[in-house]
């Protein structure tokens, strides 16, 4: 699945997937350079295999790559309270819990 370090995330945004992709470009290497050579895997996929980056391909495969990374996330808390926490005002890095924090 990988063949170094590893950097998970889960993006919070209405089109998450769609602009994750977007950033990503076509999933081949060699596609990506020349149609999109500005996109992620345009300037640094290696091959189809050593692509970069993965992108979830819809909201099901989304929610169970989530699951499978992060068993203890909680989709209601996110929506009924992470969210609004999160769009309420500017959000900083926690380096120490290595996540986005509310900054207070």
């Amino acid at each position: 699945m990988s063949s170094g370090c590893v950097d998970l995330h889960i993006i919070g945004h209405t089109n998450a997937i769609e602009l994750w992709r977007k950033m990503l470009g076509p999933t081949k290497v060699y596609r990506a350079q020349y149609q999109e050579p500005y996109c992620l895997r345009g300037m640094f996929g290696l091959s189809d295999t050593r692509n970069v980056a993965h992108g979830s391909d819809s909201e099901t495969s989304a929610e169970r790559e989530i699951k499978f990374f992060f068993p203890d996330f909680s989709f209601y808390k996110w929506h009924t309270s992470d969210e609004m926490t999160f769009r309420k005002g500017p959000i900083i890095f926690n380096h120490h819990m290595f996540q986005h924090v509310r900054r207070l």
